[in-house]
């Protein structure tokens, strides 16, 4: 049995740049403050409106889109979508793109840290943002070591993927131990250092049980394409 590990397209890949891109200039420069009034506001309690605004901006301009340009509503692509999971050609995330995520949100969460350690005061919701964005890619790592399979939906009876996660799990549980030691040893050595160390053992944790998965995957492969 053949196993597909797709990523993005180029296209997607550019829309999502462009995101990132305009993302960072919202923040950077507070458009919308300065359009509704909003910079006292957002000078004490940080900006997540300018986020918020930017995001429903995005969902407006997606649904103009589809609408004027392509001439298609959103129901139409509910209904593809369902068709293409009853007939089983959605696939998962590819795990280079997980991991690009999961590394790009722990990046985030090293930086709104140093940030809350400098300046207390300055955008206090920086933190709790970035620590719900890891947690979300950490969730979904999570999930594609408990739920595993190369279709959205888990098969409890393939025997091969069963196996494949004990043998994942069992690593993973070798890795969290090591982490936690590892975490309590910074506790005692640089406490302050444990804010740091904490989020990048728990990715760690993470990333190697589904790198373990990806390589068994592989060589099944190989076993099943060789004469």
């Amino acid at each position: 049995m053949k196993r597909k590990f797709p990523g993005f397209t180029p296209w997607q890949w550019a829309r999502l740049v462009l995101v990132a891109c305009g993302y960072t200039w919202v923040q950077a420069y507070r458009p919308f403050g300065w359009l509704f009034g909003w910079q006292v506001f957002e000078a004490r309690h940080g900006t997540w409106p300018e986020g918020l605004c930017f995001l429903c901006l995005l969902i407006a301009l997606r649904m103009g889109w589809d609408r004027i340009i392509l001439h298609r509503r959103w129901t139409d692509d509910l209904a593809r979508t369902r068709h293409a999971l009853e007939r089983g050609e959605v696939r998962r995330m590819s795990f280079p793109v997980r991991l690009a995520f999961l590394l790009g949100s722990l990046a985030i969460v090293l930086l709104a840290v140093w940030m809350r350690q400098v300046d207390p005061v300055r955008n206090p919701g920086f933190l709790p943002l970035a620590c719900g964005l890891f947690g979300l890619f950490a969730l979904v790592e999570f999930s594609h070591v408990m739920f595993m399979g190369d279709g959205p939906f888990y098969d409890p009876h393939d025997e091969m993927q069963a196996f494949f996660r004990m043998r994942a799990l069992r690593t993973g549980y070798g890795v969290m131990l090591l982490a936690l030691a590892l975490l309590l040893v910074v506790l005692v050595v640089a406490p302050p250092l444990a804010l740091y160390a904490g989020p990048m053992l728990l990715a760690a944790g993470l990333i190697v049980p589904n790198a373990i998965l990806v390589h068994l995957n592989r060589r099944a492969e190989l076993t099943d394409e060789s004469p």
